[in-house]
């Protein structure tokens, strides 16, 4: 069975009723490269280019704070690069010296700086046309946490993962595979708390990407103290992260998918 999805908000209540985005051929691209191209019977995007700089597809319509979002992404394509997505995301955000957004970014295999794995990222800048292959000692990217399950597994081509977050001001919980990968808090990032902006999927130097089944969820249910002492003893949570849960931080149980 499943687990339930859990995700976190500091002292607030909250529960899903999913509300499916029906058309996502009005979502844009931001990057100097990358071939964006949307299939309206699947209503999915494909990037088929093995980019040579950081490219985004991102919702102009909506505003990610306050919402869950679920979506899936899958490789068919070779290499063995980033894939992920953004949260907080402004239109040109990528050579803006002015961006203030998550980066989650996933990696097949170890390549230079690049370890494989699954990280967040803070971005406080361009990524412009500057190489993200050092990304630690990047001047606009800031490490902020390993996944909690997946900070030495790569992707794998041909699967399909589903994700399933959260983002609200007081923070941010991300599951892959009903697998609780990060809980974070503003002060995990350095800040007091999280802004808006868009939902937006990343592809770096990775060919091959189909991106679809976005849904965002607007929240709103308690859990009892009994069931947050049960997803901190469940997942490893560090920081700030475990001291919200233990001290009264509340969730939501995801509304399972129709097709499980």
């Amino acid at each position: 069975m499943k687990k339930s999805f859990i995700a976190l908000a500091l002292f607030s209540a909250f529960s899903v009723q999913a509300e499916v985005v029906q058309d996502l051929s009005g979502w844009q691209t931001d990057g100097s490269s990358g071939n964006w191209t949307y299939n309206a019977e699947s209503n999915s995007w494909y990037q088929s280019e093995n980019t040579a700089t950081g490219t985004f597809l991102y919702d102009p319509s909506a505003d990610a704070l306050g919402k869950a979002v679920e979506g899936s992404i899958k490789v068919s394509g070779g290499d063995d690069d980033w894939i992920g997505f953004a949260l907080g995301y402004d239109a040109g955000d990528v050579d803006s010296p002015d961006s203030d957004y998550l980066l989650l970014t996933w990696k097949k295999a170890t390549q230079g700086g690049m370890l494989i794995g699954m990280d967040m990222w803070h971005i406080t800048g361009s990524l412009g046309a500057s190489s993200l292959f050092s990304p630690y000692s990047h001047p606009s990217m800031t490490h902020v946490a390993n996944a909690s399950t997946l900070a030495d597994t790569g992707w794998a081509t041909g699967v399909d993962y589903t994700f399933s977050l959260t983002y609200e001001k007081s923070g941010v919980g991300v599951f892959v595979n009903d697998n609780l990968e990060f809980a974070l808090t503003p002060g995990d990032v350095g800040l007091s708390q999280f802004q808006g902006g868009s939902f937006a999927f990343f592809n770096y130097s990775q060919g091959g990407v189909t991106y679809d089944g976005v849904t965002f969820d607007s929240v709103e249910a308690v859990i009892s103290e009994e069931q947050r002492e049960q997803i901190a003893a469940e997942v490893p949570l560090q920081g700030g992260a475990a001291a919200m849960l233990l001290a009264g931080a509340v969730g939501f149980s995801r509304k399972k998918r129709a097709n499980t």
